[in-house]
């Protein structure tokens, strides 16, 4: 309109490559594209993107982004749909507005074909191996400076059976007294975790006192016999010498709990300052 200073401003970044040595954030080949018809408006033309190549925080590791977003505002940024690499497979989000006024977010992941081992791996699993699929949903929520997962799941995919092979898991007896029948319980499910082969698997994810708590299920069978018989006198099985054939198990289902500790898997605190701080 005739009288109406109109500024219209194209703005662009490639190659955007970010180190930080505080958080051990890296964000490779980042790019992104921002055009207002009206910069005095503050509000961009919809469909604007934002991708990278590589991004990494803690152990989680993020590839082949492409964000759409729309800034409406001074204060607000209309997200309209995100796809990420991540652990072998895709994941997906709905829309959402980031306002820098409010810190009180809720986001769920939607995963598509993530490999069930790479998640472990990046869970805090650093020696997990094996194949195998899944698919699921993954709610997010930071608020109050805390990040948490209520009710995640991640499913295998129906009709494909997996192995995994997860060595070093002594952890899981850790504290628990050598005659409990609780220790020869645990003690069978870390023998039989090193090499697995399962028809489905599930994984939960869930927040609790800081931490985050991550329920492995497993049905299926050890792929070798394991050293342990059954013993009558304590109603389960326990552990025999290398020098027993042990017992052949053809069918058993695995339900193992991790307890990890999230700022320090995520180190998400440290980039949410580096967020607000500009660096």
């Amino acid at each position: 309109p005739q009288g109406v200073v109109q500024i219209p401003v194209q703005l662009e970044v490639r190659d955007a490559q970010i180190r930080h040595a505080q958080s051990g954030f890296t964000l490779d080949n980042g790019s992104a594209s921002l055009d207002f018809d009206n910069i005095l408006t503050m509000r961009s033309k919809p469909d604007q993107k934002l991708s990278f190549v590589r991004a990494g925080v803690g152990d989680i590791v993020l590839e082949q982004a492409d964000i759409r977003y729309q800034v409406e505002a001074a204060h607000s940024i209309f997200v309209e749909r995100a796809t990420l690499g991540w652990a072998g497979g895709r994941v997906g989000t709905q829309s959402f507005r980031i306002n820098p006024g409010i810190e009180d977010y809720a986001v769920e992941l939607y995963c598509d074909r993530i490999e069930l081992a790479q998640v472990l791996r990046q869970l805090g699993m650093g020696q997990a191996q094996g194949g195998g699929r899944a698919n699921g949903r993954i709610p997010v929520r930071y608020a109050k400076g805390a990040l948490t997962f209520t009710d995640g799941f991640l499913y295998s995919t129906p009709g494909e059976p997996g192995k995994l092979r997860v060595p070093g898991t002594d952890i899981l007896t850790t504290g628990v007294p050598p005659d409990s029948p609780q220790f020869a319980q645990l003690d069978l499910a870390a023998e039989a975790l090193k090499d697995f082969t399962y028809e489905w698997a599930k994984i939960g994810l869930q927040t609790q006192n800081k931490e985050l708590r991550v329920a492995l299920e497993l049905d299926g069978k050890p792929t070798n016999p394991l050293p342990f018989v059954y013993n009558k006198d304590i109603g389960g099985f326990a552990r025999v010498s290398a020098s027993s054939p042990g017992s052949v198990f053809q069918g058993i289902r695995l339900d193992v709990n991790f307890r990890l500790p999230l700022d320090q898997l995520m180190q998400y605190r440290q980039l949410l300052e580096l967020l607000k701080n500009g660096g």
